[in-house]
């Protein structure tokens, strides 16, 4: 079950979190590259806010 946060306490767990380039992030690109996949990075011509966008 999951517990109900504050604001307060949701802004302070969201700013915790970086925005690009985290180690995880980093992992899976490497990981789409090495398997032959092109991607796009914050694609504006994609619907939504995307981060990682196939071609």
């Amino acid at each position: 079950m999951i517990a109900a946060v504050t604001q307060v306490q949701r802004g302070y767990v969201i700013s915790g979190i970086k925005g690009r380039d985290a180690c995880a992030e980093r992992i899976i690109r490497s990981l789409i590259t090495h398997a032959g996949f092109r991607y796009r990075l914050c694609d504006p011509r994609s619907t939504g806010k995307r981060d990682l966008v196939l071609w």
